[in-house]
């Protein structure tokens, strides 16, 4: 099956089309998109002759973004975290925010519009996580500066629980139980896999995460029954590239679907996905025919409810396009189930000891763990040279 390509545009530069983030409240259907030159580009759907707002956002590329709210969309670079409100003018932020430190922010996340945290390029020891109230912007509400020894590529809420959830180059995904309040108590859980590209929450107890070397695996969110380690096995695919047709990178795990590419073939593909079978319908897989040329295509959007899909990528190019179906939401927890299933998480903590026993298991259970896993990633920085470290970063097409 084809989708049809129905519009383009052109961003006027030649810079790589980072990402698209969707504000159906705006213009009765508008996109923000970033680029590698530090723009933030309003467009309407419905308009391909001229953007409806453009702003040089940061100095240099912009790493990430985030969808705050239906009006509000988060930029983070090497200059800092801004917030931008797409209802008014976009020659000024509505916010700023930075840390002691000022690094380059490679990674947003944000929940119920009131919380954002942002995580760091290695600088030093550590990569930190910082997370700000937007309602008290100018307070920093918490940081995590000793929990990750390479890049924090990516952040994820928990939906209904207080839990972070990182993933950083050191090859850890970490999730941080924010209701505690100091670093070593908090972290809830440590996955050791392999360098991190994302990580997902696909249901409210288990976590997807692919890597920079395209392995996907899923694993269990632990309980907080510290005193039997119940989590399953891991489920892991291994190298999707070899699994899958046309493939040579992903582009990201969605809810509903993934999408992936092959720059030397020229095509990208979307296959629907189910989070709670965790398998994927090859006999449904969407073609997006030379969607952006042999050039890495760097976001997907599709349009919930809607035939239409939009697609960026290092051609500078942004496309929207009609899809043979609409992506079923089977694979989507409602939100009924959301609760019923954290509940289930939770109860099993209650019958157990008060939580100072538990941490105390806890400690020993992780302790070591912790250690040794601080140990190994403190030494591999230290025989890594800033080369290797460049290499890894090209071979994932980020443009920092």
């Amino acid at each position: 099956m084809n989708a049809s390509l129905n519009s383009t545009w052109q961003s006027g530069s030649d810079a790589w089309v980072l990402s698209i983030d969707y504000f159906p409240e705006i213009a009765n259907g508008a996109f923000a998109v970033t680029n590698s030159s530090g723009e933030l580009i309003l467009y309407s759907l419905k308009d391909t002759s001229k953007p409806l707002a453009k702003v040089k956002a940061h100095g240099s590329s912009i790493n990430a973004t985030n969808k705050i709210n239906e009006y509000s969309l988060a930029t983070a670079a090497a200059d800092g975290v801004r917030v931008w409100d797409l209802r008014h003018d976009l020659q000024q932020p509505a916010m700023t925010l930075t840390s002691p430190k000022n690094p380059n922010y490679l990674s947003l996340a944000s929940k119920d519009g009131i919380a954002l945290a942002a995580g760091t390029e290695l600088a030093g020891a550590d990569a930190e996580i910082h997370i700000w109230d937007l309602r008290q912007p100018e307070l920093m509400a918490r940081s995590f500066v000793d929990s990750h020894h390479d890049d924090v590529t990516n952040l994820k809420f928990h939906l209904t629980l207080p839990y972070l959830m990182s993933g950083s180059t050191d090859g850890c995904v970490n999730v941080y139980n924010l209701d505690e309040l100091d670093e070593d108590e908090a972290l809830h859980q440590a996955i050791n896999f392999a360098s991190v590209h994302l990580c997902h929450f696909i249901r409210p107890d288990r976590i997807a995460i692919l890597t920079h070397m395209e392995t996907l695996g899923f694993f269990d969110l632990n309980n907080t029954d510290y005193e039997v380690n119940t989590e399953a096995a891991p489920k892991e695919l291994g190298d999707v590239r070899t699994l899958w047709p046309n493939c040579e990178y992903v582009v990201d795990l969605f809810t509903d679907y993934i999408v992936y590419g092959a720059n030397l073939e020229g095509t990208l593909s979307l296959m629907p996905f189910d989070p709670k079978l965790e398998s994927f319908d090859k006999s449904k897989i969407i073609n997006f025919a030379r969607a952006h040329g042999e050039e890495v295509v760097r976001d997907v959007c599709v349009i919930p409810g809607t035939k239409t899909a939009l697609t960026c990528g290092e051609d500078g190019l942004v496309k929207s396009w009609s899809l043979p179906f609409v992506i079923e939401s089977q694979g989507t927890v409602a939100s009924k189930d959301l609760e019923s299933e954290s509940m289930d998480i939770d109860e099993r903590s209650d019958k157990k000891k008060d939580k100072k026993e538990k941490k105390d298991k806890k400690e020993k259970r992780e302790k070591k763990d912790k250690k040794e896993r601080k140990e190994k990633k403190k030494e591999k920085k230290e025989k890594k040279s800033k080369s290797d470290k460049k290499l890894k970063k090209e071979i994932r097409f980020k443009p920092y």
